[in-house]
């Protein structure tokens, strides 16, 4: 029984801060591109004129016929109709909507082969690279209208975990460069909810709560953090906080 209450406990928290305040945008569909081999490229330095070609992401280079063409299949590993490895940039004009004005912006990329960096108008914003998780990066603060968003992804070996494993190999998936899955822009209010984690103590008959919220400085935020019952909802615990961030 108390194990029950306590899965009903945590269903209830997570429903409770899971507050509509994103808003999504999708990248999805043509993209400029631009291999770079030589690990020269300047994204301050060159316009559009300066890419090749023109892609559709989410998709992959070898699927934009980019690269080397393959001519003989590898013999106990995947081949791809055309292999390139090494730095490949991906640009994009973005508009951010009026309803979007004093937003936190991040662009969430779902799937990508090994590391990405963000440039938005020139300017570099962050770098992510991360095998097994979507990457996503804090753009901050846009103006409404229009920007160029630039992504540079690395499928080269980042990180020396060998060429065998689940992750990065030509043994399970093949080496590609590209984005895959979802490629959004989403819009999140200053103040929101950024991590919660919960541990529960059935033994004890506690629950641990952890949050991380996102606010503008000196802002004082007041939380409610209430639990029901199952089945008639009663409250069975509730308790008012306030923070400001010093």
């Amino acid at each position: 029984m108390r194990r029950l209450l306590y899965l009903f406990i945590i269903s209830n928290i997570c429903f409770s801060c899971n507050i509509k305040t994103e808003q999504i945008v999708s990248l999805a569909g043509s993209w400029m591109v631009k291999l770079d081999p030589e690990d020269s490229f300047e994204v301050s330095r060159f316009g559009d004129q300066d890419f090749d070609r023109k892609i559709q992401l989410p998709g992959t280079s070898d699927e934009a016929k980019l690269g080397n063409k393959t001519v003989d299949t590898a013999y106990g590993i995947l081949s791809r109709e055309y292999e390139y490895i090494g730095p490949a940039w991906y640009r994009k004009e973005i508009t951010i909507p009026k309803a979007w004005e004093g937003k936190e912006i991040r662009l969430f990329l779902e799937r990508v082969l090994w590391e990405s960096r963000v440039y938005v108008d020139g300017e570099f914003i962050s770098m992510q690279d991360a095998l097994g998780t979507p990457h996503v990066h804090e753009l901050g603060v846009l103006e409404p209208g229009n920007h160029i968003i630039d992504i540079r992804v690395n499928n080269d070996m980042i990180h020396n975990i060998g060429d065998k494993g689940h992750a990065y190999g030509e043994y399970m998936q093949s080496i590609w460069n590209g984005i895959v899955g979802k490629i959004e822009l989403r819009a999140l209010d200053r103040t929101h909810i950024n991590k919660l984690r919960l541990f529960p103590d059935p033994e004890e008959g506690s629950l641990r709560v952890e949050m991380e919220v996102s606010k503008p400085a000196g802002k004082e935020i007041e939380y409610l953090f209430r639990v029901r019952e199952k089945g008639d909802r009663k409250i069975i615990y509730e308790e008012p906080m306030t923070s400001r961030e010093e």
